[in-house]
């Protein structure tokens, strides 16, 4: 009777934990759709924050799938099933580890480094080759009305002609986004770029923190139910 009772206590437990589970995995996947987009092109600029928003992607998606093959196992107390669930769980939590870790250590940046490095691939803009760091550029600029890493000067310095992007609008077809343009944008992009970058990170770290202590309870929900079974199975 009591192994009965403990049957059920550690299935239900395993259920209500998959559901929760769930949750977590839907919304660590919205933490990384949500302004994916801008969140690429911050990237493309400043490399040191690049990723983290597909790792949470992936992560969140994966979650959604465990948390379903663990629901399944315990309502049909399959061990097969458990035992996928519990070693598929283990890989998850290791890497939502690393993407917090990833994360919270991004936040850390010193920003002197992330300055230095928005301005060297703002140099590279120059090339030939480099429209997708120009997109980049573009996007950022164009979603937070700014200019530049400091400001419209950098282009300046860096011999680059200051892009469309810049300006708020363009009066006339004729009409050329650069210094003496009422239009042009006068405040620099890095503030932005780099309260994104901490308020993405933090959301994303926090997250996968939280779902990784979630995910330790949903282990021994697992192991009990699975050692229940196999008890059963035993005495049978």
């Amino acid at each position: 009777m009591v192994r009965r009772c403990s049957d059920k206590m550690a299935k239900t437990l395993l259920v209500v934990f998959n559901a929760l589970f769930l949750v977590c995995g839907i919304a660590l996947l919205i933490v990384g759709v949500i302004d994916f987009k801008h969140a690429h092109s911050v990237g493309k600029i400043i490399e040191e924050l690049n990723g983290v928003n597909t790792v949470a992607i992936i992560v969140g998606a994966t979650i959604l799938v465990i948390s379903f093959l663990g629901c399944c196992g315990a309502l049909k107390e399959n061990s097969c099933m458990l035992n996928a669930f519990l070693g598929l769980l283990l890989i998850i939590l290791i890497a939502e580890i690393s993407v917090g870790y990833l994360a919270l250590n991004n936040r850390n940046k010193v920003e002197d480094t992330l300055k230095k490095t928005a301005l060297n691939t703002l140099n590279q803009t120059k090339s030939t080759d480099s429209k997708l760091l120009k997109d980049a550029w573009d996007d950022v600029q164009l979603t937070w009305h700014c200019c530049g890493v400091n400001n419209y000067t950098d282009y300046e310095k860096f011999d680059l002609q200051i892009p469309e992007s810049c300006c708020k609008k363009v009066t006339t077809p004729e009409a050329v986004c650069e210094r003496g343009n009422p239009n042009l944008q006068k405040i620099g992009c890095f503030s932005e770029m780099k309260n994104f970058a901490e308020r993405n990170s933090l959301g994303i770290g926090v997250a996968a923190i939280i779902i990784a202590f979630i995910e330790v309870a949903g282990i021994i929900f697992a192991c009990c139910l699975r050692s229940a079974i196999n008890e059963r199975y035993q005495t049978v």
